[in-house]
């Protein structure tokens, strides 16, 4: 009998990490990354992806999160190395170039 170990791959980013950023969703904390892969992912404060927000159009540089109080989407900027900064929502939308 021959044992044989494998290891599933987890979703991640395939380049480098630039910046990150958490917030506070009810009682447990959730994290944000942008990479040169220009991909922004979220994952749980353990380390398991929940998922790929969105794909971006230029490099992101920077980030900063805003938490909302109000029970709403909270809203992070994003600054690109094209010059421009963005704000995004929680579930990946584009609100403002």
């Amino acid at each position: 009998m021959r044992l044989k170990l494998t290891q599933e791959e987890t979703p991640k980013h395939s380049s480098l990490v630039t910046a990150v950023g958490w917030y506070k969703t009810g009682k447990q904390y959730e994290l944000l990354s942008c990479g040169d892969d220009q991909a922004v992912w979220k994952w749980h404060v353990e380390g398991s992806p929940i998922g790929k927000l969105c794909q971006c159009e230029s490099y992101c540089t920077a980030m900063a999160v805003m938490p909302n109080s109000k029970g709403t989407d909270n809203t992070f900027a994003l600054g690109f190395a094209d010059g421009t900064f963005r704000l995004m929502s929680e579930s990946g939308r584009e609100e403002k170039k």
